[in-house]
């Protein structure tokens, strides 16, 4: 098991996740599963292509982009199953050739994402990434399983939350953050 991270450390490195340790959006993952069958499925996977790239340049803000996204994903638990077996078959060239250091690395490793913990969690698991290594937001679901929102409260959610939660964490040492996208440098 991964120990804390000792807060004496010399480095510690953050991550982003989506399209930064996986190759995709995950969301435009989850729309591949959960829109199958959907006769409008092109159009509505450009719409959330084109809301993941408004929200990652910082045209509308990232909860708009969720809530968005959200909607147009008609999308349940059981897809969740199947997105993360996609995603491990994604997972970044980088990461793959240089799994060692990921493992070797895993309790210096913190992975910061706006990204969900219901499929980011399984996919880091094997490189020795624990949960309380991984911040992320949460889904919402409905009594029959079909996710209807997400954890509002949670700062990721929010404009720039990913530098909140890197404050709050408020980490010593050397710290390389890693990731792809306008709410990685703000």
């Amino acid at each position: 098991m991964t120990k804390p991270i000792d807060q004496h450390q010399d480095t510690i490195f953050v991550f982003d996740f989506d399209s930064t340790l996986t190759q995709v959006e995950a969301f435009e993952e989850l729309g591949e599963i959960s829109l199958k069958g959907n006769p409008n499925k092109k159009e509505i996977l450009k719409e959330i292509k084109q809301i993941t790239d408004q929200g990652i340049d910082g045209e509308i803000s990232f909860t708009e982009s969720l809530k968005r996204r959200i909607n147009l994903l008609s999308a349940s638990e059981k897809d969740l199953e199947s997105l993360v077996n996609r995603l491990k078959k994604k997972i970044s060239g980088s990461v793959k050739r240089n799994r060692l250091f990921f493992k070797d690395y895993a309790n210096q490793i913190i992975v910061i994402s706006a990204g969900f913990k219901e499929f980011i969690d399984p996919i880091l698991r094997p490189l020795g990434i624990t949960s309380d290594k991984i911040y992320g937001n949460t889904f919402r679901f409905d009594a029959n399983g079909n996710m209807v929102g997400f954890d509002e409260e949670n700062e990721l959610s929010k404009p720039d939350g990913k530098i909140f939660q890197l404050k709050k964490l408020n980490l010593k040492g050397n710290i390389y953050v890693i990731g792809d996208g306008y709410t990685d440098i703000s």
